[in-house]
């Protein structure tokens, strides 16, 4: 025999809730494993649940309290509702990783029906939100006794505790302070989002934050490594140029020992056609060891002459290099970047700069507006503003 597979969606008519509730009427087991539950969900289970628990359904119920979203409220009525009924047992997943499982398994007799797919445990995942699940008619029973064998091994495993009066109160703290802060969070978002004005607050907020981690992940490492790297990259530009290579895949091997040094991505893609016009590429390093001191929109206009016969070579190579020439000088100008720029309501760069729509005006007025950001921010220099900038895009 093969278990019948098929779609559940909520609707105007019909939903996650109404097959919830024909289930719950004619099953004799129910495993609900679920990563948060609210009280608007509880609400609508809530009498027919304690229904079926008096005839007889054994229940076990799972919840997460990852980030905070299930309501201490619903743990707080299924341990009332548990004294009364020994065939209800109720744990909760707290654990360092996301609990993020959606799982619905009702028993009867050797078959039954499974729902797996996005739907939580509240109004919006069982009415009104745009869930998906499937049902599964677990014919022969073998499903459910997989769910209950791995819910078994969690539990063995401590990764699912047993809901006690202590655990709830302590959770029940978490919670509201989270709840507090997310209301504050809201507040400041919506004030940041509505400003038109430039405003620090949202990278000052994250520089704090990585500020205060002393670990490999915090910013202090991450300065350290990019000024190594700074560094390194220096390295490998004398050696470009003292030694220049006389053949298109020795130019190959020292341009990608360059690069990796570098933060911006996709610089590998154009290392072949770069090659295709290397001599020129090596004349722009030449060349833009005497910018040090020169103005932004000099030292763009003198790389980007020589840039404009090597195809491939772009504004974030090109600002790359004069990153690592004068960090105190000139930024980098990439989509990381500019994304990091936009944290700031400065939206006036293109998302994806390129040769075709950044020139050396253009980077002058980026380097400006870089430098007032890293003196409000109290950096020292682009590498940390850049490296505040790569953390925010990528996390």
């Amino acid at each position: 025999m093969t278990n019948h597979v098929k779609l559940l969606l909520n609707g105007e008519t019909s939903g996650h809730l109404d097959r919830f509730l024909e289930l719950i009427q004619t099953s004799t087991r129910f495993e609900c494993v679920v990563a948060f539950a609210r009280m608007s969900g509880w609400a609508s289970i809530a009498v027919p649940l304690t229904a079926a628990l008096k005839r007889g359904l054994h229940v076990r119920f799972t919840a997460g309290l990852s980030f905070c979203y299930t309501e201490p409220a619903v743990l707080q009525a299924l341990i009332k509702l548990k004294q009364k009924h020994d065939n209800l047992q109720v744990y909760i997943g707290d654990t360092p990783e996301t609990f993020h499982p959606k799982l619905y398994a009702f028993g009867n007799g050797s078959n039954g029906t499974v729902i797996v797919g996005s739907a939580n445990l509240t109004s919006g995942g069982f009415t009104v939100n745009y869930e998906a699940s499937v049902e599964i008619d677990d014919v022969g029973g073998k499903l459910m006794a997989e769910i209950v064998d791995h819910v078994d091994s969690l539990i063995e495993g401590k990764v699912l505790q047993e809901v006690t009066p202590f655990l709830i109160d302590d959770y029940a703290r978490k919670f509201e302070i989270n709840r507090i802060h997310q209301a504050v969070a809201r507040r400041r978002t919506a004030k940041a989002i509505a400003r038109t004005e430039v405003d620090t607050d949202t990278l000052q907020a994250v520089l704090n934050v990585l500020r205060d981690d002393k670990t490999e992940n915090g910013f202090d490492a991450m300065v350290a490594l990019r000024k190594e790297r700074r560094r390194q990259a220096n390295l490998a530009m004398q050696r470009l140029i003292g030694t220049p290579p006389s053949t298109r895949d020795a130019f190959i091997a020292g341009y990608e020992d360059l690069i990796r040094h570098f933060s911006s991505g996709g610089l590998q893609r154009g290392k072949t056609r770069i090659a295709n016009n290397y001599r020129h590429f090596l004349a722009a390093l030449n060349e833009a060891q005497e910018l040090k001191h020169a103005s932004p929109g000099t030292a763009y206009t003198v790389l980007a002459d020589y840039f404009d016969d090597v195809i491939g070579a772009g504004v974030n190579i090109l600002t790359e290099i004069l990153l690592a020439i004068n960090s105190k000088r000139f930024a980098n100008m990439n989509k990381n970047a500019v994304a990091g720029m936009a944290r700031a309501n400065v939206t006036r760069f293109p998302e994806r700069p390129l040769k075709t729509n950044v020139d050396a005006e253009l980077y002058a007025e980026y380097c400006e507006e870089a430098d007032r950001l890293r003196e409000q921010l109290s950096l020292r220099d682009f590498i940390e503003l850049d490296t505040l900038f790569n953390h925010l895009y990528w996390n």
